[in-house]
C-alpha cells in the first residue's frame, strides 16, 4: 500500500507541476497577447495621426498653390500697370519736349531752342 500511495502522490505532484506550468504559460501567453493588443492600438493611433497630417498637408499645399496663383496674377496685373505708366510718363515728357520747343521757337533765343531739342 505504501509504495502505490508514494506512486499516486508522485503523479498528483506531476499534474500538479504540469498544471502550474501550463497557467504560467497561459499567463505569459495573456500578458504576451496584451502588450501586442496595445501596440496595435498605438499603431492604429499613430496611422490616424500620419492620415490627419497628410490630408493637413494637402490642404496647406493647395492653399499655398492658390495664393501663388493669386500673386502670379497680380504680377502680371502689376507688370502691365508699368508699362502703362511708363508709357503715359514717355507721352508726358515728348510732349513737354515738344512745348519747350514750340515756346523755345516762339520766343527765338537760340539757347532755350537749342535746350529743347537737348
Amino acid at each position: 500500500g505504501g509504495a502505490a500511495m508514494r506512486a499516486e502522490e508522485q503523479r498528483r505532484k506531476e499534474i500538479e507541476k504540469i498544471e502550474r506550468d501550463k497557467r504560467r504559460e497561459a499567463d505569459n501567453v495573456h500578458e504576451e497577447m496584451e502588450r501586442v493588443r496595445g501596440e496595435l492600438e498605438q499603431a492604429k493611433k499613430g496611422q490616424a495621426a500620419a492620415v490627419s497630417r497628410v490630408k493637413n498637408l494637402e490642404r496647406d499645399c493647395k492653399d499655398l498653390r492658390d495664393k501663388i496663383q493669386v500673386l502670379l496674377t497680380k504680377t502680371d496685373n502689376d507688370d502691365g500697370l508699368i508699362q502703362a505708366l511708363q508709357s503715359e510718363m514717355q507721352n508726358m515728357m515728348r510732349r513737354n519736349r515738344e512745348e519747350k520747343r514750340r515756346r523755345a521757337e516762339a520766343e527765338g533765343t537760340p539757347g532755350e531752342l537749342e535746350e529743347a531739342r537737348g
